[in-house]
This record gives structure tokens, C-alpha cells and sequence, in this order.
């Protein structure tokens, strides 16, 4: 019973920390659509009838304003006071989310790209076996922080200093070793093959 406990209250959560995000960016996205296509409403009202594959001009419009807003920010996202404001929410705001730095580094590794501070794979030694895990910083003694999950959903599990030597890294995304998790360790051979 405990085990479902448990099983439950990590699925609750990981949707809710799924979910949270997901629908602040949708509802904050229709937001600002409706206030673009609001500002757009004078060309609505002046060509009522011109679309383009099927889609009002005004929509269309509204669209690509949202694009080129987004690209802009990109921009100045790349910025060092940008990068400065970005690592303080990090900090003082979404770490403190269970399971942010998990769900960040999926990301990166669905994008194709990753931090400095992002979770890195690794098979972790201990006991009889190898463990899936990833080593979240490197102390300075040369020793390892490393979050070990729970399978087969990762946003609860242990987190334990290990010696660097009882650590492989592995050459794979985060998303890649977690899909071995949720599979409860299918797909582990490809990991193998990818130890470094």
C-alpha cells in the first residue's frame, strides 16, 4: 500500500509540474494574441473578406507580429542582463519548484543543447549494480552529486555524494536515459553502448 502511496502522490506531482507551466505559456499565449489581434482590429474592419488559405489577413497578421515579438526577445534574451535576470529567477524562483532542474534539462536535451548546470547522465556504482542516474554538480573534493530516480517516473528518487571513480558517464540526453526509465530499463543496452 505504501508503494502506492508513493506511486501516487510522484504521478500527481509530476502532472501538476507538467501542467503548471504548460498552461501558464498557453493562457498567457492566447493573451497576447487577443491583444495583438485587438490592436489589428482597424485591418480587420477594413478588409472584412481578404484571406489567405483560408485564414483572415488580420490573423495572419497577428500571427507573424507574435513571431517577430518572440524572435525579439530571443534576442535579448542572449543578452548578459538578460542572462543575469534569467539565472536569478532560476535561483530564487523556479528552483524551488520540485523537479524544475529535471524538466529544464529535458528541454535542453529535446532542443539539442544543454548548460553548464544541466543534469548529466551517468551510471552510478553501487552495491551490486550500476545504477541510472545523474550527477547534478561536482564538489570540490572531486567528489559527485547525483540524483538517483525512481522508476518510472523520475521526479522523486535519492540524492547521494558519490566518488567520481563510482560514476560512468554516459553520452546520451536526458530525455534518452529517462525514456530506459520509464521503460524500466528497456532500452538500457543502447545506454551501455554509449558509456564514456
Amino acid at each position: 500500500m505504501n508503494a502506492f502511496v508513493r506511486f501516487l502522490k510522484t504521478t500527481v506531482l509530476g502532472g501538476a509540474v507538467f501542467l503548471v507551466p504548460l498552461t501558464i505559456v498557453v493562457y498567457l499565449g492566447f493573451k497576447a494574441f487577443g491583444a495583438v489581434r485587438g490592436l489589428l482590429d482597424p485591418l480587420h474592419r477594413a478588409f472584412p473578406d481578404v484571406r489567405i488559405i483560408g485564414i483572415g489577413a488580420a490573423t495572419l497578421v497577428a500571427i507573424a507580429a507574435l513571431i517577430v515579438v518572440c524572435f525579439v526577445a530571443g534576442l535579448l534574451a542572449r543578452s548578459m542582463a538578460a542572462r543575469g535576470l534569467k539565472q536569478w529567477i532560476e535561483e530564487k524562483l523556479l528552483g524551488r519548484i520540485p523537479g524544475y532542474t529535471l524538466l529544464r534539462s529535458i528541454a535542453h536535451g529535446a532542443l539539442g543543447h544543454s548548460a553548464h548546470d544541466d543534469l548529466k547522465p551517468a551510471f552510478i556504482h553501487g552495491g551490486e549494480g550500476w545504477q541510472l542516474g545523474f550527477v547534478a554538480e561536482t564538489l570540490p573534493d572531486g567528489r559527485k552529486v547525483v540524483f538517483i530516480p525512481e522508476a518510472p517516473e523520475a521526479l522523486s528518487g535519492s540524492v547521494l555524494v558519490v566518488a567520481s571513480d563510482r560514476i560512468q558517464p554516459l553520452a546520451v540526453t536526458v530525455p534518452e536515459a529517462l525514456k530506459s526509465l520509464k521503460y524500466y530499463g528497456v532500452g538500457t543496452a543502447a545506454l551501455l553502448k554509449a558509456m564514456s
